[in-house]
């Protein structure tokens, strides 16, 4: 299990590989696949799509076959992010007008605070309590 063996005619186990981290075997074991975009996977000869992790919430990863979590990228500051496996930076949204958020892979909307009282700022995706203006 989690092998392949693309060569027709083969007699012995011998000849199966290993699918290599970042890959999954295929369902007719000829091929590896790879993880999609928004996932990764460090093992060897893992057996399905399922063993292909998402990245987490408040990060995204543009790429296919990533075998390592960090090649999931954190959601920039000013921004936030709730889902799972997400595959763009587009995913990121940005913090409305009135808030502001200096963290990074932030995956909660209650993340971006309010300006103190008295302040305001009316961009959206603020990273700083000093874009709060009287």
């Amino acid at each position: 299990a989690g092998t392949y063996q693309s060569n027709f005619g083969a007699v012995s186990e011998t000849n199966c590989r290993l699918c290599g981290p970042g890959t999954y075997q295929t369902e007719d074991y000829t091929d590896c696949h790879l993880c999609q975009s928004g996932t990764y996977q460090s093992g060897l000869g893992m057996l399905d799509q399922a063993s292909c992790i998402p990245c987490g919430k408040g990060k995204y990863q543009t790429g296919s076959g990533n075998s390592e979590s960090s090649s999931c990228m954190a959601c920039g500051s000013g921004t936030f992010q709730s889902g799972l496996g997400m595959t763009e930076s587009g995913s990121c949204t940005l913090c409305i007008s009135g808030t502001y958020q200096s963290g990074l892979a932030v995956h909660r909307v209650s993340d971006c605070l309010s300006c103190p009282s008295g302040k305001f700022q009316s961009g959206m995706g603020m990273q700083d309590v000093s874009k709060c203006l009287m």
